[in-house]
Parts: C-alpha cells; sequence; structure tokens
C-alpha cells in the first residue's frame, strides 16, 4: 500500500437514525422546525418589505400625477384668468371708447327743474284813459279778435301808467263798433303804430278797481287782461314741451346715465315762457329740450349733453 493511499473510512462514520437516542432526535426535528419558521418569517418580512416599497412607489407616483395635474389645472386657470382679464380689458377699451365717441356726438341740451310757482294767461293792449259821464276814469282799447283772447267782462285786469304806476281793473263791457266809429277812431288815433283790420272792432272797457291818481284823461295806458291763472302750480319752461300724434310730452333726464326719456305729460295753463304740467311728472324732475344752437330731434334713450341750467 502506498503511502500517500488512505483506507476509505467513510462508511464507519455512518449514523443509522433509529439508533439516536430519542431526546436528540426530537430536539433535531424542533431544530429544524424552527429554522423554517425563521425562514418563513424572513421570507414574509421580505415580502411585506417589497410591498411595502412597491406601496411607497406607487404612492410617489400618485402623488407626482396629482402634482402634475393640480399643476396643469393651476396652469389653465393661469391662462384662463389672463385671457379673461384680456377680454374684460378689451372690453372696457371699447366700451370706453364708444362711450367717448358717443359723448362726442352727444346733442347739446339746456337744463331745467319743474317746479312749482304762480301761472297766468294774460292779453297785453294799449289803452286810452277816457271820462265817463259820471265823472271817473276808464280805460278803453279796441281788439279786433278779443274772442280769441279770451277775453270776458268781469276778467281781472291791471292797468299801467307811463310811469309804470299800476293799478287793478275789471272788464266792465265789450262792445262792437263800426271801423271808422267815433270812439273807435278816437282810440286809433291816440295810439301809436296802431295797426287794425277794416272788420268790425271791438271796444273792450276797464274800470278801475280804485282810486287812480297821477293818471289824467287821454293818457296812453297798457292794459293786461288776465284770462287765467294758478298758483301752485309744477311748472316747465315753455320750450321744454313737446308734441306727437299721443299728446304732450317732456324728455326727462337722468344725471346718473347722461340720457332722456320720453315721458307724456297732461297740461293746464300755457304762456309764452312757461307752462303747466297737471299730470305725468314730479317736482324737481329734470327735463331737457335742444340749446338754442341745436337743430336737433331727440330721441327716446338718448345720450345728452347738458350745457346751462335753467330755473
Amino acid at each position: 500500500m502506498n503511502k500517500n493511499e488512505y483506507p476509505d473510512i467513510s462508511g464507519i462514520f455512518d449514523i443509522d437514525e433509529s439508533s439516536l437516542p430519542k431526546e436528540l432526535i426530537e430536539k433535531e426535528a424542533e431544530n429544524n422546525r424552527k429554522s423554517r419558521n425563521r425562514q418563513s418569517i424572513l421570507i414574509s418580512q421580505d415580502k411585506e418589505k417589497q410591498f411595502e416599497k412597491e406601496t411607497e412607489k406607487k404612492k410617489k407616483a400618485e402623488l407626482k400625477r396629482l402634482r402634475k395635474k393640480d399643476e396643469q389645472r393651476k396652469k389653465i386657470k393661469r391662462t384662463g384668468t389672463l385671457v379673461l382679464t384680456g377680454v374684460l380689458v378689451v372690453l372696457v377699451a371699447v366700451f370706453s371708447l364708444k362711450g367717448f365717441i358717443s359723448a362726442k356726438r352727444a346733442p347739446v341740451v339746456n337744463l331745467c327743474t319743474a317746479e312749482t310757482g304762480e301761472i297766468s294767461v294774460s292779453y297785453m293792449a294799449k289803452a286810452l284813459m277816457l271820462l265817463s259821464d259820471t265823472g271817473s276814469l276808464y280805460a278803453a282799447f279796441v281788439d279786433n279778435d278779443f274772442d280769441l283772447h279770451s277775453i270776458v267782462t268781469g276778467q281781472s285786469a291791471i292797468i299801467t301808467s307811463a310811469d309804470e304806476r299800476s293799478f287793478t281793473g275789471q272788464i266792465q263791457a265789450i262792445r262792437s263798433q263800426e271801423p271808422g266809429s267815433e270812439i273807435t277812431a278816437r282810440i286809433q288815433a291816440m295810439l301809436p303804430n296802431g295797426i287794425y283790420s277794416s272788420a268790425s272792432n271791438y271796444v273792450i272797457y276797464v274800470s278801475p278797481s280804485q282810486s287812480i291818481t297821477g293818471i289824467n284823461e287821454n293818457d296812453t295806458v297798457s292794459v293786461e287782461v288776465i284770462s287765467d291763472y294758478a298758483t301752485n302750480a309744477l311748472l316747465i319752461p315753455a320750450e321744454a314741451l313737446f308734441s306727437d300724434d299721443n299728446g304732450d310730452f317732456v324728455w326727462q333726464y337722468s344725471s346718473f346715465s347722461h340720457k332722456v326719456k320720453k315721458v307724456y305729460v297732461s297740461t293746464g295753463i300755457k304762456n309764452g315762457s312757461y307752462t303747466q304740467v297737471t299730470e305725468g311728472l314730479k317736482k324737481n324732475a329734470s327735463v331737457v329740450y335742444p340749446a338754442d344752437s341745436e337743430n336737433i330731434t331727440l330721441s327716446d334713450r338718448q345720450l345728452v349733453k347738458v350745457t346751462q341750467n335753467r330755473q
């Protein structure tokens, strides 16, 4: 036998498990079970960690997606806000320009306020002071169209002298006279620049209601016959009243919008300066009418430019 060769002794140490003591066998089995349990726990822990990693990864991915979506939403909102702001700026600019152009083109009007006051309708005439049979003075004037002036007996009148002293009076009589009659010829001869028709003349006799001093026979005076009168009447300038097929109306003005509105009204007494409004308008209402230099026709809801106020 070669000294380097050794006998096979592997079988010598083979142990039959059945020959081992029971305690060793049970202990070995317990060790193996524990080892498998530890391996199972380690595997479970590894799986749990892997699951946690995957869950965390998914959470991060979802959070990233939500952040990206939120950024996109904010970006869209910012863009929409900028667009809307731009549109509003353009609209404001357009309307401002339109308003500026409209204001430049707006017709010029006079503004006035409806206020309460006294109004009367009267007729003015030159008269001659005459002496009655009883020795009292009276004023007489010639009128060819007295019926058009609503003159009737009993109306109040005011006699004004050349030096502007006034006396109250009353229409005493109205008499028809043939053209060229003595009384009409006398009156016409005394009145300067008298123009009369060739039709029948009417002589209006005004009897003073009080003693007259400082006025003599054949003096020329002025007589104002008051045919209608009202107190506490709502008045507007005569120029502020207009008419169409539907009746009388005014252009009421809004100081807020600077526009006018057509308002139909009922009227009462009218004279050359003012008109009484009985319905359709309230006290202190603002009304307008075209300025003297403006040859225009107003329309409903029209923008106007006020240049002056008339009280």
